[in-house]
């Protein structure tokens, strides 16, 4: 069920926070349950409401309450908002899956339907039935949009074309 809700500032708004400071803008990527990467179980993201991430993700400490996301999946933009808080939690323990040579141990998985075995390492081209799998702890990060979201229904695309 998506979430639509007025906006309470237009997006020319959105370049500066409520003393003037300019914001940073990002790009946030939504894989989906159909994601094909399963180098991880996924996120717990609410397209309008929330998205999460943890700090194995590359600049996983920069957005900040006042920033703007745009939130996309690999093929659309699905919407934009002013993030109002970041929730932390830190010590969560996260389960990775890798790819069981033991010269890669790569989490650039992927997952196949119509080829066996179903998974291959996107780096070094194992093919495997069952991927390896870790648990390391890791700090989760959750963005809150609150009432600032639009959503964007497939009218802007993620690639030229």
């Amino acid at each position: 069920m998506r979430r639509r809700s007025r906006p309470s500032a237009t997006i020319s708004e959105l370049r500066r926070d409520a003393d003037s400071q300019i914001v940073s803008y990002w790009s946030f990527l939504q894989m989906g349950s159909a994601a094909e990467f399963k180098g991880h179980l996924g996120y717990a993201d609410e397209l309008a409401s929330t998205y999460a991430w943890d700090s194995t993700v590359a600049n996983a400490r920069g957005p900040a309450a006042g920033d703007v996301a745009i939130v996309r999946d690999s093929d659309w933009v699905l919407g934009v908002g002013r993030i109002a808080r970041i929730d932390i939690t830190t010590g969560q323990s996260k389960l990775r899956r890798r790819c069981p040579n033991p010269a890669c141990r790569s989490t650039f998985i992927r997952s196949r339907t119509e080829r066996t075995p179903e998974f291959r390492c996107g780096r070094c081209g194992t093919e495997f039935e069952t991927p390896g799998t870790e648990r390391i702890e890791v700090t989760e990060y959750a963005a809150r949009f609150d009432a600032d979201w639009w959503t964007i229904d497939r009218v802007v695309a993620v690639k030229a074309g």
